[in-house]
C-alpha cells in the first residue's frame, strides 16, 4: 500500500482512540515523569469562555464543541475582571505505566466557584468542588485554594475545570507531588504567620503610643496597618475561614475591606505631612480623594461589584500617586521627616505592582510576596519616621517652652519695673516739691544752688521712673468704657 495512502488511515486511527484531546486545535497532553516534584500545566491548557454560563459538562465535552476550545500559550491564563465562565481543558498521562497520586492546585483563592471533572471508565464525570464561596468543611480538599486529588497513568486523560470567578479570574495551574505541596505549604504557613504577626505587634504597639500621646497621626496609622492587613488577609482566603463559614455572602462585598486602607492611608498621609500647611492645593485634593473613597461606601451595596472594582482600582492608584507627590512637595518644603514618607511609600507602591503582576505570573515568588514584603518594608520605614516626627515634636515644644521662658521673665521684668516706679515716684515728688517750697520762701539763704541740684537730681529720677512705667505697660487692646467723674474724683484726690 503506497505511503500516502497510510498515513492517514494511521491519523484515522489515533483520532478514534483519543478522541477527547486529539484534534487540530488542542494543546498537546503533559507527560507526567515518575520523579516529578511540580509542572506548571502553561502551554496544555485549551480555554472556552461561556457568556451565558449554562453550558453542561456533557455540552462541553461533546465533539461539537471541541473546535470551540482556543489554546492558551500565555505563561498563566488571565481574563480580568469578568463574570463569564471559563471551562478549561487539559490533558494528562505518565510514562510510568503504575499509578501516581498527585495534586492539581489552582493558585487562586477568590475564585467564587471551581468544579473539576474527572473522567471515569464507561463514560461521563467525576465532579469535585471548591471556591471561595463553598464551606471548607464541603470543598473536595478543605484549603483556601481550590486544590484537587489526581491518580494518573500511563493512560493519558483529558480534564475539564469549570471556573465561576465573578471578578478578577485568572488559571495558574500546577501539578504537584504530595510531598512538594506540604514543603510549600510549611513555607507560605511560616511566612504568613510572620508576616501577621509583624502587623498585630506593629497595630498594638502604634494603639498604645496613641493612647499614651493622643497624637491622631498614631491613630490614623494604627487603622492603615489594620486595613491593610485585612486586606491582604481577605485576597488570601483565610478570612471566611477565621471568621465564620456561615458568612460566606462577606466576600460579596470585601470591597469594603478595600476602602478601609485606601482613607486611612490618605488620613494618615495628611496628618504625618501636615498637608493643610506645606501643600494646602494638595491637601485639598486629598480630601476630595477621601470623600470620594468614603462614598463608594454605601455604592457597593447598590452598584454591580465589576464596577466598584474598577472604580475603587482607579481610586487607589490616584491615592498612591498623589500621597507619594505631597511627600515629595513636603520634603521641597523644608520637612525633613518626609523623606522616610516618601520612600516607605515608594515600597507600598512597589508591593501593589508586584501584587498586580502576581495575577498575570502568579507562580514566581517575589511577585506572589511582593504586597506582603512591601507593606513590611513600609511599616519599618515608617516606624523610623514617626520616631524622627517626636524628636521635631520635642524640638519645637523646646524651642515654644524656652520662648515661653524669655516672655515669662520679660514680664517679671516688667512688674518688677512697675513696682519699682511706684516706689521711687513717691519720694521723688517729695522731694522736688520740697525743693520748690525752700526756693519760694523769701527768707532762702545761700543754700539756693544746692536746693537747685536737689530739684535737678529730682526731675532726673521722675523722668526715669516715668521711662519704667512706659516699659512696664501693654498696650491697650480693647476700647474700654470709664467714667470721667470717677477719674476727676481719683485727680483731686491725689492733688
Amino acid at each position: 500500500m503506497p505511503l500516502k495512502r497510510i498515513i492517514p488511515i494511521i491519523s484515522l486511527f489515533l483520532l478514534m482512540l483519543y478522541p477527547e484531546f486529539v484534534c487540530a486545535d488542542a494543546s498537546p497532553p503533559l507527560i507526567i515523569q515518575s520523579s516529578i516534584t511540580s509542572s506548571s500545566l502553561s502551554g496544555y491548557l485549551d480555554l472556552l469562555e461561556d457568556k451565558t454560563g449554562k453550558l453542561t459538562i456533557s455540552e462541553v465535552s461533546s465533539a461539537d464543541m471541541t473546535g470551540r476550545f482556543e489554546t492558551d500559550n500565555r505563561p498563566v491564563p488571565y481574563f480580568g475582571s469578568t463574570s463569564s465562565i471559563f471551562w478549561v481543558r487539559f490533558a494528562i498521562g505518565s510514562e510510568s505505566n503504575s499509578d501516581m497520586q498527585l495534586l492539581l492546585e489552582l493558585a487562586a483563592p477568590r475564585m467564587d466557584y471551581v468544579d473539576f471533572y474527572i473522567p471515569i471508565p464507561g463514560g461521563g464525570f467525576r465532579v469535585m468542588q471548591a471556591g471561595e464561596m463553598r464551606p471548607i468543611s464541603q470543598r473536595t480538599f478543605r484549603h483556601v485554594n481550590p486544590i484537587f486529588p489526581l491518580i494518573i497513568n500511563s493512560q493519558i486523560k483529558t480534564y475539564y475545570l469549570r471556573i465561576d470567578a465573578r471578578g478578577w479570574a485568572s488559571v495558574p495551574l500546577t501539578i504537584l507531588s504530595p510531598n512538594t505541596f506540604v514543603t510549600n505549604e510549611n513555607r507560605r504557613s511560616m511566612i504568613d504567620g510572620g508576616y501577621f504577626g509583624a502587623m498585630l505587634v506593629m497595630v498594638i504597639y502604634n494603639l498604645f503610643v496613641f493612647i499614651s500621646l493622643r497624637d491622631k497621626t498614631y491613630l490614623y496609622y494604627f487603622l492603615d496597618i489594620f486595613g491593610f492587613a485585612l486586606y491582604i488577609f481577605s485576597i488570601k482566603g483565610l478570612l471566611i475561614g477565621f471568621v465564620s463559614e456561615k458568612m460566606l455572602w462577606l466576600n460579596n462585598y470585601d470591597a469594603v475591606i478595600v476602602v478601609l486602607p485606601i482613607m486611612t492611608g490618605l488620613l494618615f498621609c495628611r496628618s504625618f505631612l501636615n498637608t493643610a500647611i506645606h501643600t494646602p492645593f494638595i491637601d485639598s485634593f486629598l480630601k476630595l480623594l477621601i470623600g470620594v473613597a468614603g462614598g463608594t461606601l454605601p455604592a457597593i451595596f447598590l452598584l454591580p461589584l465589576d464596577v466598584i472594582r474598577h472604580a475603587l482600582t482607579v481610586i487607589s492608584f490616584l491615592a498612591s500617586i498623589t500621597a507619594l507627590v505631597a511627600g515629595v512637595a513636603c520634603l521641597i518644603r523644608g520637612y525633613h521627616p518626609a523623606r522616610y514618607f516618601i520612600v516607605a511609600r515608594i515600597f507600598r507602591i512597589t508591593g501593589v505592582l508586584s501584587f498586580s503582576l502576581s495575577l498575570l505570573f502568579p507562580l514566581y515568588l517575589p511577585t506572589l510576596l511582593g504586597l506582603q514584603i512591601g507593606s513590611t518594608i513600609e511599616v519599618a520605614i515608617l516606624a523610623f519616621a514617626l520616631a524622627d516626627r517626636i524628636k521635631v515634636i520635642r524640638h519645637e515644644k523646646q524651642e515654644l517652652q524656652a520662648e515661653a521662658i524669655r516672655a515669662g521673665h520679660l514680664s517679671a521684668l516688667g512688674e518688677l519695673a512697675a513696682g519699682v516706679a511706684h516706689e521711687i515716684n513717691t519720694p521723688v515728688n517729695t522731694i522736688i516739691n520740697s525743693a520748690d517750697l525752700i526756693l519760694d520762701n523769701k527768707e532762702k539763704s545761700d543754700t539756693v544752688h544746692d536746693i537747685e541740684i536737689i530739684k535737678t537730681q529730682g526731675r532726673r529720677i521722675a523722668t526715669i521712673a516715668r521711662s519704667l512705667l512706659f516699659f512696664s505697660r501693654q498696650p491697650e487692646q480693647d476700647k474700654v468704657s470709664f467714667s470721667v467723674a470717677d477719674m476727676l474724683q481719683g485727680t483731686l484726690d491725689m492733688i
